[in-house]
């Protein structure tokens, strides 16, 4: 997990925020959608994340930890690009 954190840092040299705190990286993430055609998707998927059964905490875990590894995947892919 550091390996991938330490990747991001360098795809994304720009970000000046505290990665460990939650709230900032949330803060960081509307102010930088707002107004924007992203903003949606964005919301849905905050959404769903709310659907996330929380009184089994083995099966939440399970969850989060697949999509951390889908989104990691995603956006550390080496090409950077979305295929149509």
């Amino acid at each position: 997990m550091q390996d991938d954190f330490e990747e991001l840092l360098d795809i994304f040299d720009g970000i000046k925020i505290e990665m460990t705190e939650p709230d900032k990286i949330y803060e960081s993430l509307t102010s930088s959608l707002k107004g924007t055609s992203a903003m949606a998707p964005f919301l849905s998927l905050l959404q769903h994340l709310l659907l996330i059964r929380r009184n089994d905490v083995y099966i939440a875990e399970k969850y989060y930890q697949l999509l951390d590894t889908i989104v990691a995947q995603i956006v550390l892919d080496k090409k950077g690009k979305l295929k149509n």
